[in-house]
């Protein structure tokens, strides 16, 4: 980690006390946002954007405005550079951010700095500072994990459907964008070949067609609720799930590799905590492997767009890889 301060930093950005006479960035940020939400500004796929990427641009202003307030006078267009993405990057980590909150906080000020709008006369000069991500340390759920929430008699109706959606999921690896487009209306998305029953989807985020063999599960799942199941919020999902986790006993711990305020740190927390729809997906995708070895196949399921996205679900353990050298002979040597 450089050792920078920020005050320095600060300092060398020279901004003059005066205000200029240009556009406060922050108020062209916000009517960009807007625009977003309208779906007047369009994905590079000329898609509207999410309300969860939306969202994310008006948490990472709130941040930045955090950081103007910091400044000797309002930021205004002229004013943003790479120099001043480098203060915002260091006032980020002295908020003991963690490595990935930095970058995604960078990375929508950068999105929004770097847009030139022409019938606005608007335009940036092209912003230069990497956002590094790590590869944090996230959980799955084993199979007889997954048995053992199953079987726990103490969960209520409300906690019962949750799970039961969860467990759809962890079987067929959708993202819950999609999942739940399927859920509504599951019959329109089941198909019949040969003999054999798939679901055939379309992924929400990467619009590509997803290919799934209906499983035992989730066909018995879906009868159990004559065929359509309403899903609740995402949000919803991920609350209840971690007390579903808890009262399955889901409560050993693990130790979670977090780079926070420019340090390696790790933490013990308990499973539970990290238990939610992202996991039933890591779930999918890091089971499967066990069963079906054709990374081709995988992605026609899960509907990444390479294996390398892929990739960055699969949690397979190192233990998994030395789990068939247990009994080795080396191990039983005694001297």
């Amino acid at each position: 980690m450089e050792n920078l301060n920020l005050d320095l930093l600060i300092e060398d950005l020279n901004l003059e006390v005066i205000p200029a006479e240009n556009t406060s960035f922050t108020n062209f940020a916000y009517q960009y946002i807007r625009k977003l939400s309208e779906g007047k500004i369009l994905t590079p796929k000329k898609r509207q954007f999410s309300e969860s990427s939306v969202r994310q641009y008006g948490a990472s202003m709130a941040m930045f405005e955090e950081f103007e307030a910091e400044l000797p006078k309002k930021v205004e267009i002229t004013d943003i550079s790479s120099k001043m993405m480098k203060a915002f990057e260091i006032f980020l980590i002295e908020k003991n951010l963690s490595l990935n909150s930095v970058s995604a906080y960078i990375s929508k000020i950068k999105a929004i700095a770097n847009v030139s709008i022409d019938d606005e006369s608007i335009s940036f000069r092209k912003i230069k500072i990497a956002t590094p991500k790590e590869r944090t340390t996230k959980i799955y759920l084993s199979l007889n994990e997954l048995k053992q929430i199953n079987e726990c008699q103490e969960l209520s109706e409300g906690q019962r459907k949750v799970w039961d959606i969860f467990m759809i999921q962890s079987f067929c690896g959708m993202r819950y964008s999609t999942l739940k487009k399927f859920l509504n209306n599951p019959l329109s998305y089941i198909k019949e070949v040969d003999g054999f029953s798939f679901i055939e989807i379309f992924a929400d985020k990467t619009n590509e067609e997803c290919v799934i063999p209906l499983s035992e599960v989730i066909s018995e799942t879906l009868k159990k609720y004559n065929g359509v199941i309403n899903p609740p919020s995402e949000r919803y999902m991920n609350q209840t799930l971690k007390i579903i986790g808890k009262k399955s006993g889901i409560t050993n711990t693990f130790v979670e590799r977090i780079t926070i305020g420019g340090e390696m740190k790790e933490v013990l927390k308990p499973k539970y905590l990290n238990i939610s729809t992202t996991t039933a997906r890591r779930n999918f995708l890091t089971i499967i492997r066990n069963y079906i070895h054709s990374t081709d196949a995988i992605i026609s399921m899960s509907g990444h767009k390479n294996s390398n996205q892929m990739e960055h679900y699969i949690r397979s353990t190192k233990l998994d890889k030395v789990m068939p050298f247990m009994e080795n002979k080396f191990f039983k040597i005694s001297l």
